[in-house]
């Protein structure tokens, strides 16, 4: 029987950033900013993302391209 590979509880700020198509920099201006919720770990200062940020950005972005490609396709085309 084959085991689901477990999802991590925690992505880094790279790894974010890399799932949204941004930059690090922006994902760590969205965490300085309180729009992601993030933990400090270690005296380096990294970032973790809890695994739900990653998720609840990723359907919210979902949701607005629906809407937009919903919105868009009920647009009468004359020509």
């Amino acid at each position: 029987m084959l085991k689901k590979p477990k999802k991590k509880k925690f992505v880094s700020v790279a790894e974010f950033a890399i799932r949204l198509c941004v930059d690090d920099s922006t994902v760590r201006r969205w965490i300085r900013k309180g729009e992601i919720k993030a933990t400090r770990i270690g005296n380096a200062g990294n970032w973790i993302i809890p695994r739900s940020e990653l998720d609840r950005i990723l359907k919210t972005v979902d949701e607005a391209i629906s809407k937009e490609y919903d919105e868009r396709s009920s647009e009468k085309i004359e020509w």
